[in-house]
């Protein structure tokens, strides 16, 4: 439920969140921006965010995170983008398995001349 609403149940079974401020009815739009914008707990192990902290040396873990996620982020990109080119090549590959390479004009002369 988000922080600032307050949520009154009806016989009926029908809820309605009321802001706390106005005791006005919220729009859907917005609670979902409350419920985007709710802060997070979460527990994280001390011994790899001081690790964090020495290598990257920033300062906060608001940070940290937020760079993980950033990084996280390029190398799932980086994964997406080379098993796309895998599969080009690999389709490349398929496609060209069968055909037969035409020899270079200078390997046609040497044949023509080893003939004569």
């Amino acid at each position: 439920m988000p922080h600032d609403a307050v949520e009154i149940k009806y016989p009926v079974g029908k809820r309605m969140r009321l802001s706390k401020q106005t005791g006005r009815k919220l729009t859907v739009q917005h609670t979902m921006c409350i419920n985007i914008h709710m802060r997070t707990n979460i527990v994280l192990d001390d011994v790899l965010v001081r690790e964090a902290a020495a290598i990257t040396g920033l300062r906060s873990k608001k940070e940290l995170i937020h760079r993980a996620l950033q990084v996280l982020i390029q190398k799932e990109h980086e994964n997406r983008q080379r098993a796309q080119y895998d599969e080009r090549i690999l389709d490349i590959q398929q496609r060209t398995a069968g055909l037969a390479l035409r020899e270079r004009p200078h390997q046609i002369v040497r044949a023509d001349r080893e003939r004569r």
